[in-house]
């Protein structure tokens, strides 16, 4: 148990090394968030001061998927998302901001995940419009 939690947090940094050779403007936010071992997230998660990581989740990741969670989940943080919230739906804001920060990797020259959220429609927008969007959407739907 303690030899594979090991690995897991092997595997994080060597990620978090990676994303701070690729995108060396990134380097100080990525060593400055903490790392958290936490199945209960189900992916990784990020509240400003720490990434959260499934390890299960994250093993089961390629090396280039490893790097661009890392990545997402600073871009977050250097967007202010956890700030920026207000009293919107946790979730439905979470969306909105990850169709924004996967945009950027991909212009970034990220392959995406197929796992994540991208849409063109949300192309020149900014999160809170993409939030509005998404709300409306999901009210039509009912909710």
């Amino acid at each position: 148990m303690i030899t594979k939690k090991l690995e897991g947090i092997d595997m994080i940094y060597r990620a978090r090394a990676r994303v701070m050779l690729m995108e060396p403007f990134f380097s100080f936010l990525v060593m400055k968030l903490g790392i958290e071992i936490d199945e209960r997230v189900g992916t990784a998660a990020v509240d400003g001061k720490k990434i959260t990581y499934s390890m299960n989740f994250f093993s089961s990741l390629s090396v280039d998927e490893q790097v661009f969670v890392v990545l997402h989940e600073t871009l977050h943080v250097l967007l202010k998302h956890h700030l920026r919230r207000g009293k919107r739906k946790p979730n439905l804001w979470n969306m909105a901001c990850d169709y924004i920060i996967n945009a950027k990797a991909k212009k970034f020259g990220y392959k995406l995940p197929s796992i994540v959220l991208f849409s063109k429609r949300f192309d020149g927008m900014c999160e809170e419009q993409v939030y509005d969007i998404l709300e409306q959407e999901a009210e039509g739907a009912g909710g």
